[in-house]
């Protein structure tokens, strides 16, 4: 085992050494981006941060610049802290910008086979890029907003039944709302226990574990090829038992549109009407883009919601002005005799910023999955290499105080004009990523946010939780700090009730609809 893994480790310096060695020669002595400056072989590993990235990379920013590079085992590593150069690199040259790195833990858990977010940029790809825009381009996402409404209220239900746990009701919701986009799956009332969410569950859990830039195989890609049964390569087993759990995520969901068809009583969705808009009989490669599409769309969107909307009740709690000033638009728009509705959006400017606002305030892909080049560029004087990873620091651009003014207070009217009529800001859209990456749910994401941040401002009164005696439990501005995709606020107590007896009537009554 010693002399293999020896053996093993020596061939790998060999090659990453190679490696650096032809990406010097082919600077054409061009500089990389500047950086901090690493170590002999291992590079930039010991400085590269475990826990808030983002942040540390903007602290590089302010000595290096908004391109900044780093060496990772001989992998240049490319971060950028400022959407004009995000724009000109993943936008403006996208035909090499937008492929993806390899990640050899997620192709063994059999991830990367299916999900179509970090698949490399390729014919694959792009059709089942796709067939997602066909589904989730904004005109026919219109077409779930009765879903989406009658979703939002069974969560104002939710929550006036069992407040404290509102964190498992915001987990309900964005997982009911995702299966029903992807599969017309239709989830209980309230228990997020089911069969096809258990399967997703866990393989998004798994699949946290094979993302680890610290996993053995991630460091060194040429241990795929050693025996599971060998010593220390329990990551390998759990990679194969992943795949197993993955198989059946991704196909038995599927399987019942399938099988709903049949019978005449498949609801629409992704699956169903990518499956019956195909001229024929489907053919296997039309079935295959379908559902990598729809295990995506899950995988993809449900821990993304979570989080966003965990912020959502963070920032009413730490913002009470903020809530009040939302409230009394609605009062003053709508009126407290009916619950809002998708009609009232052009007349609820402050709302439309304070859902602005939360995308802004604590962005949830602060980072997101790499880029990859797949040739070698220059821009501004810098060499960048061929099969660099490259990172948009989105939390960086949102956070940008010669943009965004104090960017750490919570405040809706950097999305007014002096007049408090909405303006759009171009810089937010870097919360859903750039180029021929950027997120193809954003339109989806954009309507299910707004309908629930204005239904929770209009019937709910949400405020700090009180301990034994009657003091407020305090309430921190903590979030995960990982190197997983999404940014969530560490659990938190707050109260919330309706705002009135009228507000308890119209969520109770929506029951009946």
């Amino acid at each position: 085992m010693l002399p293999s893994l020896l053996l093993i480790v020596s061939a790998l310096i060999f090659w990453r050494s190679s490696l650096y060695l032809r990406r010097r020669r082919a600077s054409k002595g061009l500089p990389l981006p500047p950086g901090p400056k690493g170590l002999p072989i291992i590079g930039n590993i010991l400085d590269f941060p475990k826990e808030y990235a983002w942040k540390r990379f903007v602290e590089w920013g302010s000595r290096y610049g908004d391109l900044i590079c780093v060496n990772m085992l001989g992998q240049t590593v490319i971060i950028i802290n400022s959407s004009r150069i995000a724009r000109d690199l993943l936008e403006k040259r996208g035909s090499i910008y937008s492929s993806r790195p390899p990640i050899p833990h997620m192709d063994l858990m059999g991830i990367t086979s299916w999900s179509v977010g970090f698949k490399a940029y390729s014919h694959i790809y792009k059709a089942e890029r796709k067939v997602a825009e066909q589904s989730l381009r904004p005109r026919a996402t219109t077409a779930y907003f009765p879903m989406q409404t009658s979703r939002t209220h069974q969560f104002l239900r939710n929550l006036v039944k069992d407040p404290e746990a509102y964190v498992r009701h915001i987990r309900h919701f964005s997982t009911a709302i995702i299966m029903s986009v992807a599969y017309g799956y239709e989830l209980g009332e309230s228990d997020v226990s089911d069969r096809y969410v258990d399967l997703a569950e866990e393989v998004i859990k798994r699949g946290l574990v094979g993302l680890r830039p610290t996993s053995p195989v991630n460091i060194m890609p040429i241990l795929k090829h050693l025996p599971a049964r060998w010593p220390g390569m329990g990551w390998k087993t759990f990679a194969e038992e992943t795949a197993s759990v993955s198989h059946k995520m991704v196909n038995d969901p599927f399987n019942f549109v399938k099988t709903s068809i049949k019978n005449g009583t498949a609801r629409p969705s992704l699956s169903r009407d990518g499956l019956m808009s195909c001229r024929n009989e489907p053919t296997k490669e039309e079935e295959t883009q379908i559902k990598n599409v729809a295990a995506t769309l899950y995988s993809a969107a449900v821990d993304s919601y979570v989080a966003l909307f965990s912020s959502l009740f963070l920032a009413l709690v730490l913002h009470p002005e903020m809530q009040q000033k939302a409230q009394d638009e609605i009062d003053s728009v709508i009126g407290q005799e009916r619950l809002p509705s998708y009609e009232d959006r052009p007349r609820l400017p402050f709302c439309e910023a304070f859902s602005k606002e939360m995308l802004r305030w604590r962005p949830v892909a602060t980072l997101g999955i790499p880029h990859a080049t797949t040739e070698d560029d220059v821009y501004e004087g810098y060499f960048i290499p061929k099969g660099s990873h490259v990172f948009a620091n989105s939390w960086a651009i949102l956070h940008n105080p010669e943009h965004y003014p104090d960017p750490e207070t919570f405040r809706p009217e950097r999305f007014l004009t002096a007049s408090g009529e909405f303006k759009n800001d171009p810089e937010l859209a870097s919360a859903f990523g750039f180029g021929r990456r950027v997120c193809v749910g954003r339109h989806f994401a954009d309507t299910t946010i707004w309908i629930l941040v204005v239904s929770v401002l209009a019937t709910l009164t949400v405020g700090r939780a009180k301990d034994e005696d009657g003091n407020d439990i305090p309430v921190e501005d903590v979030f995960t700090g990982d190197s997983g995709l999404v940014n969530c606020p560490l659990p938190f107590q707050c109260s919330m009730s309706p705002r009135g007896q009228r507000a308890r009537e119209l969520i109770k009554m929506t029951d009946a609809h």
